[in-house]
């Protein structure tokens, strides 16, 4: 029999259950509106009753030693107890579901501290009546109303004794107090290493942390990582076992403690909410969402000694779902006043189902680590999930995940929520992203319109938004506009660059105008803004400062308005912003303009956007979900349902075109254009006889490389291995080593695979050098690579090869040896200096020698890369040279910068590399 002692701070929380019938609304008294004082258990007496119910329901041999309210009759100026008040009302079940009523709180009164008395001293602090000095698992219910500073009344069982198994503790703000008599002091000096401990983030947030608020998942969970672990205010935290932080029914971080300095740390998460959004349908707040994942983790607790927490996290936050749901009771009647009650039935019977939630593992956001520790695949530039859920293209080749291109189809056939289960969105009314870029600039755009629109103003809100032509400036602004006030904002576009003078401006203001009038909030997109010489920004200065106008000799205020100013010639914020140093900009008052902004946003669109070096993987899936959508809209028939999915039909060919082609000349415009001058009018299917002539493609892509994308081979299953085979063949007749001896059956599966790497990559080469890959026609001949292009591409697939290898835990040795996964070639292919090598993921200059390759390893590169014509000729296809590319040599492995300085210590057998910030 297992033995739990629960204590800590106890409350009696006065539920005001009110009824509101009359129509005075409270200003005046009246016999019709109903309102009652129902007396509920609170703190550690109701986590007490939830797995007193628990237990019963399970039917455990469990000795339970609870805190209770006194078992005397309570008033509300009893001494004996904090009382806690709120007002109840009937709330709507759901936002759609308006005939049935559940009780919700309406508003938080307050704490009473007092108790009758002169000072908070008089209320008493109860304890269980039991005090053993042994028990197995002790939960201590910190509310900070004073047990955490009364040792006489802490439980023996962790001041003498044997140790129990466990200790879980709910802790309330002030989180962490390490002073000495404190009951935390206590705890993480004795018994750190058995403690669990459960908070939320907005009680962390009450102390002195710094955690985001709905920007995105990432950024939430590295700020919460970094805070727990390196911010002394509340880094003793970090030094029990455990540590779940809730994030209420959205989800919630655990923090696993290894060893000194070492941590896990994962993020439970829905993809399809963030923070303070889940609960939006179901109006009114509700208390007990700390009791019910608490009560989860003792659940797990008192059914093993070694608890399964990612189980416990899932079903605490499934518990916290039911209960915003289902409300403390139904009110069934407006005659009959139906009390409030903390739901402990439900919540018990639900306790061990699962909320079907997201797991990640969210990367240390510490950059000074041991590069020879740090793990593999690990990139210094910003953390994404949607990297860590899918395979990076060229990166790591990791054969067990499905690639950003796989993903992608399947976003345009079957939609983004059956493909990106597992990946946080942004979804903003009609708008979709699962770009963290994008995530986070839209979401900040959005708080500070709802902040806006909540909100008396009496100037306007003013916005800049930024990003390359069909980028999709406005359509985003506005579907976040929608999301928020639809019935609220209206939209209105005037484009800067048809203005002659001023007077149309005030023309336009007057318009603007004409709408707050109305009773609306306008949305204005100034388009082009920035056009010609800027001139036009200093007429704004007045109108974005004071909200006013002129016309003539009458001023008139604009009122509350949202100004969206979208660029017309800078893609950025940094573009558009020359600063005061820039003679030109301040003369046409542009800082005076940016001084006024409240906020910008930078618009990515479907093309591969580099940031500060690092290539954009991400396009791919921006472009999918941008296709999925176009179609949808111009071509509805190819739109099929299929059991619970609408299916895009599309052939495949022609999908990769439209997802790989490497650059849509007027971004989102070239993508619908190319839909609507497809020939799909009746067309169930899009096949590849649609598309437009090259010629006409040529408008928007560049033709003959698209039509090459539609005919590309699926370099999959037969024609991989057939191909994989062939690179061998050549290796075998140039190369003399044991790996050469063998036929391509007889190799080892880790030697296959690098094979198969090899030609999965070929598209790839071929097009970092202008060429592309079609079927071939009319007995066409095999080109030749030139000279400089063998070398490039020798080098290329070089770093590919290292990079293949490193990822799959292999390291240089001089001395060769398979088993121990060392190798002597994980070299670079020239010499580098100490700039080029600080420009590469320490992870991986950790792992690699820093001598130069050898000519003899550098020419089976050079032989493999010089068939390539040929491997791809006897398979049916040839390559075409569609465009000049400058063959600057790639000197690293990985576009990745990390600023990061490299020192070598060499041994005689192996390099080390010591990694220090600059």
């Amino acid at each position: 029999m297992k033995h739990i002692i629960i204590t800590g701070d106890v409350t009696a929380d006065w539920n005001i259950a009110r009824i509101k019938k009359g129509k005075t609304g409270g200003q005046a008294w009246n016999a019709v509106d109903t309102s009652r004082a129902c007396l509920q258990s609170g703190g550690a007496a109701m986590l007490s009753d939830l797995i007193e119910e628990i237990k019963s329901s399970k039917g455990m041999d469990i000795h339970l030693i609870k805190s209770e309210l006194p078992s005397t009759p309570l008033l509300p100026n009893d001494h004996r107890v904090h009382h806690s008040y709120a007002i109840w009302e009937p709330s709507d079940k759901t936002d759609k579901d308006k005939d049935n009523l559940v009780w919700r709180v309406a508003e938080f009164i307050g704490l009473d501290s007092f108790c009758g008395g002169d000072t908070p001293d008089t209320c008493e602090i109860t304890a269980p009546v039991e005090n053993p000095e042994t028990a197995d698992i002790v939960i201590i219910d910190d509310a900070g109303l004073g047990f955490r500073d009364h040792q006489e009344l802490w439980p023996k069982a962790i001041q003498k004794g044997k140790k129990p198994s466990w200790i879980i503790v709910k802790s309330a703000s002030p989180v962490a107090e390490m002073k000495e008599g404190k009951i935390w002091h206590h705890i993480v000096k004795h018994h750190a290493d058995r403690t669990i401990a459960v908070l939320t983030l907005t009680d962390l947030r009450r102390t002195s942390i710094h955690v985001s608020r709905e920007l995105s998942w990432e950024r939430m969970a590295q700020d919460l990582f970094w805070e727990l672990t390196h911010n002394p205010c509340v880094s003793s935290l970090s030094e029990c076992a455990y540590v779940i932080v809730s994030i209420g029914p959205e989800g919630a971080l655990l923090l696993k403690k290894n060893k000194p300095e070492d941590w896990d740390c994962l993020l439970f998460f829905d993809p399809n909410y963030y923070e303070g959004t889940w609960a939006k349908p179901y109006p009114g707040m509700m208390i007990g969402y700390t009791v019910c994942l608490t009560a989860s983790v003792v659940n797990e607790l008192m059914k093993s000694s070694a608890p399964d927490l990612n189980a416990a996290i899932c079903c605490g936050v499934n518990a916290m779902r039911n209960l915003q749901k289902e409300g403390f009771g139904p009110q069934k009647s407006n005659d009959k006043l139906t009390p409030p009650v903390f739901p402990l039935d439900l919540i018990a019977s639900q306790i061990d189902n699962e909320e079907n939630l997201s797991v990640v593992k969210v990367q240390n956001p510490v950059r000074n680590l041991d590069p020879l520790h740090l793990p593999i695949g690990y990139r210094s530039g910003t953390w994404t999930i949607l990297d860590e859920m899918y395979d990076q293209p060229g990166v790591l080749g990791d054969e067990d995940k499905p690639s950003l291109e796989t993903i992608a189809e399947q976003i345009v056939t079957d939609g983004y929520k059956s493909a990106l289960k597992n990946v946080p969105l942004g979804i903003f009314n009609d708008f979709v992203t699962a770009d963290r870029r994008e995530i986070e600039g839209y979401q900040s755009i959005s708080a500070l319109i709802k902040q806006y629109v909540s909100e008396p103003k009496h100037r306007p809100l003013c916005l800049a938004v930024f990003g390359p032509p069909g980028a999709g400036k406005s359509f985003g602004v506005k579907q976040v506009a929608r999301a928020i006030a639809k019935d609220k904002i209206v939209d209105i576009t005037f484009n800067i660059s048809q203005f002659g003078d001023s007077s149309e401006l005030v023309g336009a203001l007057h318009q603007v105008r004409d709408i707050g009038l109305a009773g609306k909030i306008p949305l204005v997109f100034w388009d082009e803004f920035d056009t010609g010489d800027k001139e036009w920004l200093r007429y704004f200065l007045s109108p974005m400062q004071d909200g006013e106008f002129q016309d003539g000799q009458v001023t008139h205020h604009i009122g509350k308005a949202v100004f969206v100013f979208a660029g017309g010639t800078a893609s950025s914020i940094t573009e558009f912003d020359k600063g005061r140093a820039n003679t030109e900009f301040r003369n046409v008052k542009g800082p005076d303009f940016v001084s006024r902004l409240h906020g910008f946003l930078n618009i990515i669109g479907p093309n591969p956007l580099s940031t500060n070096g690092i290539p954009d993987s991400h396009y791919i899936i921006r472009r999918a979900i941008l296709l999925r959508e176009l179609l949808t809209r111009h071509a509805p028939k190819i739109v099929q349902r299929e059991g619970k999915t609408d299916k895009v039909k599309i052939d495949p060919g022609v999908l990769h075109a439209f997802l790989c082609i490497s650059e849509y000349k007027h971004g989102v415009r070239s993508i619908e254009s190319i839909i609507s001058s497809s020939l799909l009018n009746g067309k169930g299917y899009y096949e590849r006889s649609c598309l437009p002539p090259e010629e006409q493609l040529n408008i928007h892509v560049n033709g003959r490389e698209f039509l090459a994308l539609v005919q590309a081979p699926v370099l999959k299953d037969e024609l991989l291995e057939k191909l994989a085979a062939s690179v061998h063949t050549v290796y075998r007749a140039n190369v003399n080593s044991a790996k050469a001896n063998e036929d391509y059956e007889g190799l080892k599966e880790d030697f296959k695979i690098e094979n198969r790497q090899n030609v999965k990559d070929i598209v790839e080469k071929l097009r970092s050098i202008g060429y592309i890959l079609y079927p071939a026609r009319a007995n066409q001949k095999s080109i030749s690579l030139s000279k400089e292009e063998i070398e490039f591409l020798a080098e290329k697939e070089h770093w590919r090869w290292c990079l293949s290898k490193l990822s799959r835990g292999w390291v240089y040795n001089k001395v060769r040896d398979e088993e121990k996964l060392y190798h002597n070639c994980l070299l670079p292919w020239r010499v580098m200096s100490e700039e080029e090598w600080a420009g590469i993921e320490p992870w991986i200059a950790a792992r690699m020698g820093r001598t130069e390759l050898s000519k003899e390893e550098k020419d089976k590169d050079r032989i493999i890369v010089k068939n390539i014509p040929k491997f791809l000729s006897e398979a049916g296809y040839t390559v075409e040279k569609v465009k000049e590319v400058n063959l600057t040599t790639s000197k690293k492995p990985t576009e990745d910068k990390a600023k990061l300085q490299v020192e070598i210590k060499e041994n005689p057998e192996q390099v080390t590399v010591i990694v220090q910030p600059k």
